[in-house]
């Protein structure tokens, strides 16, 4: 792991310094999210509804529970299904998120950053509007003016209580569900797990990079009996390098010195999911989720690459956005930067989720 996105919490007497004031902090946000949703209970706040179906997918924890790969799932069954849709995200990272912008087919992906999470949506669902803004509801009105879908699917939903709609999905990570049960700062909860009485559909993911989830299964079974459970995997899809179709044939990378990068919200899925298929990586590189590369990193790592004589590189979908402006940099001393393409497909309840999705549709 790169010594520089080490967690400080590893060293036991800084998290004796800052644990309790992260506690404190913790109980203030918990204090302000509770009068936040009270608030909207007794209509201080309004909800607004929208004139088309709205499916939300979203979480209780902070990054890494695979809701992109879900969002692209569940576009894909709707536009089988012959429905036009949109999706709403905040982009986060994104130079767009305050003013709000409209990502179709005539934006130009190099006219400014848009965000790891939009360009995979493009990369996979051509054609697609996205509506990216921290306002959604007023990028969402405007947006229909010129944007008739049938169907929006509101990404990283779950918290935006402005918007009413028509399913919650929320997705758990299996490898670590609800961290310590902390909310943050203290913690990766976004909201009191009781929050979840509010889903329609769980969708635990990863779950083949666990086994038993029946613990798991068995909480959000007491907290929300009427809620569907669905088990997903990410399965490995290939390896290709960056602007080439073909895939490439993993027996060849025998006799390579590999290394990895990402700067995902749960690198060690990413890690033991290469690990799980043959993919020998001899030093693993995380950054924060969304992380944004600088050249000079870029340089400390290359040095430290040839230093260790790693000769190719294998990234995630979502870095290879970031990395690609410094493909150059790589190819000079002769390495690789190869991408790992990932799918999620549900394993469990696959027929009785797409039948909840088609009532929706209705």
């Amino acid at each position: 792991m790169n010594e520089k996105s080490k967690n400080i919490f590893e060293n036991n007497k800084v998290a004796m310094v800052f644990k309790p004031l992260l506690a404190i902090l913790s109980v203030i946000y918990s204090v302000v999210i509770r009068l936040r949703q009270f608030f909207y209970k007794i209509g201080l706040f309004r909800s607004f509804r929208v004139d088309i179906k709205v499916i939300s997918v979203g979480n209780i924890t902070m990054g890494g529970t695979g809701k992109t790969p879900l969002v692209i799932v569940l576009s894909d069954f709707l536009m089988q299904n012959q429905k036009k849709v949109a999706i709403s995200t905040r982009g986060y990272g994104g130079d767009y998120m305050k003013k709000g912008i409209i990502v179709d087919s005539n934006l130009s992906e190099d006219a400014n950053f848009l965000g790891d999470e939009i360009y995979l949506f493009r990369n996979y669902l051509k054609g697609t509007p996205i509506l990216v803004g921290k306002n959604r509801y007023k990028i969402i009105k405007q947006a229909f003016n010129k944007v008739k879908p049938d169907i929006l699917i509101l990404d990283d939903g779950f918290q935006h209580l402005k918007l009413k709609r028509d399913l919650n999905i929320v997705v758990i990570n299996s490898l670590n569900p609800f961290g310590n049960k902390g909310l943050i700062p203290f913690g990766i909860l976004r909201e009191p797990i009781s929050a979840l009485r509010r889903g329609d559909i769980f969708v635990i993911t990863k779950t083949n990079l666990l086994g038993d989830v029946s613990s798991i299964k068995n909480l959000l079974g007491r907290l929300n009996p009427e809620a569907l459970i669905v088990c997903s995997e990410h399965v490995f899809d290939g390896l290709y390098e960056f602007e080439k179709e073909e895939d490439i044939d993993i027996n060849s990378l025998s006799q390579s010195n590999i290394a990895s990068i990402c700067a995902i919200g749960d690198p060690l899925s990413f890690e033991r999911l290469l690990a799980n298929n043959g993919i020998e990586v001899k030093k693993n590189h995380r950054f924060l989720d969304h992380h944004r590369f600088t050249s000079h990193q870029i340089k400390g790592l290359i040095d430290g690459f040839e230093k260790d004589g790693i000769d190719t590189v294998v990234t995630t979908e979502k870095d290879m956005f970031r990395l690609k402006q410094f493909l150059g940099d790589f190819k000079a001393p002769g390495i690789r930067l190869l991408v790992a393409r990932m799918k999620l497909k549900i394993s469990e309840n696959e027929r009785e989720f797409f039948d909840r999705l088609s009532k929706v549709l209705t």
